[in-house]
């Protein structure tokens, strides 16, 4: 097929479905929102929530269809989730969802049959060096010193965490050079691109896990927010800051009632060395 625009030659999987254009050259943009779109939230569950934005690639193929099943299939009219475009990606999308507890995500909302979509439409996230998956917590959950420990445990143990998030500290989610004599920076951000973004009003942003379309892995980092966010709330700052401070965290995590994260702590359980 030749592209009404461009005029090159593309297999017939390359053209939008509501136009005679390539895909490279479509700009339909339906059911997909700017960078900066922000609706009221949607509540789902109980507190603390979660919200996705979660980074995809599609490198080939008919990227309209997809987002208009998308839509229509696990969007609820956008009661649920949304898509937005994402400037830092070379051919794909944001899938952002609504606020949404813990329970609500691993057993309500259907993300395995959403990311198995994404698999058989032959889109890309972890494979990629773009994608990222950010995961919003609700602000109002920790108080402003729950807020200091939580910089404070992040950055303070990035080994642990790079290795759990699936990529190392980077231009889009920096981890903040540790020390005693830091700690004040800890607790707020000087940009959005940090491992821990606490410039939005309502949230707290983790930005530092690598995208997925593997149910297990999203679910796993989706426990280890959680599981952040009530470690700190019950651990002092000297704790936090001590050489066994993930020995810990680990035992806390085993402790819980989490499905997927021991499982997934088992898989690095030879470079933790603390298991």
């Amino acid at each position: 097929m030749v592209c009404g625009n461009c005029g090159e030659e593309y297999p017939e999987d390359d053209f939008c479905s509501g136009c005679s254009y390539c895909t490279e050259c479509c700009e339909c943009k339906l059911n997909i929102h700017g960078a900066d779109y922000r609706p009221r939230p949607k509540f789902w569950g109980d507190s603390p929530y979660y919200g996705v934005e979660l980074e995809v690639e599609k490198p080939s193929g008919d990227v309209q269809s997809l987002l208009d099943y998308i839509i229509k299939t696990y969007g609820n009219e956008e009661q649920k989730l949304y898509l937005k475009e994402d400037g830092s990606l070379n051919r794909g999308f944001e899938i952002v969802t609504h606020p949404m507890s813990l329970k609500y995500h691993l057993v309500s909302f259907p993300w395995a049959d959403l990311l198995k979509t994404l698999r058989e439409s032959r889109c890309k996230s972890h494979e990629t060096t773009t994608c990222g998956l950010h995961i919003h917590t609700d602000k109002s959950f920790l108080s402003k010193v729950e807020a200091y420990r939580l910089g404070i445990f992040i950055n303070f143990n990035n080994e642990f965490f790079e290795l759990q998030a699936r990529r190392t500290s980077c231009q889009y989610s920096r981890m903040k050079k540790k020390g005693v004599n830091r700690l004040l920076d800890m607790c707020h951000s000087f940009d959005r691109y940090e491992a821990i973004n606490f410039t939005p009003n309502s949230t707290n942003e983790f930005r530092l896990y690598r995208g997925t379309l593997i149910p297990e892995t999203l679910f796993s980092s989706l426990e280890l927010t959680d599981a952040c966010l009530r470690f700190v709330k019950q651990t002092s700052v000297v704790k936090l800051i001590s050489p066994n401070t993930i020995i810990e965290f680990v035992k806390f995590i085993h402790q819980g009632t989490y499905h997927y994260l021991p499982t997934y702590l088992k898989k690095t359980e030879k470079e933790l060395s603390c298991v």
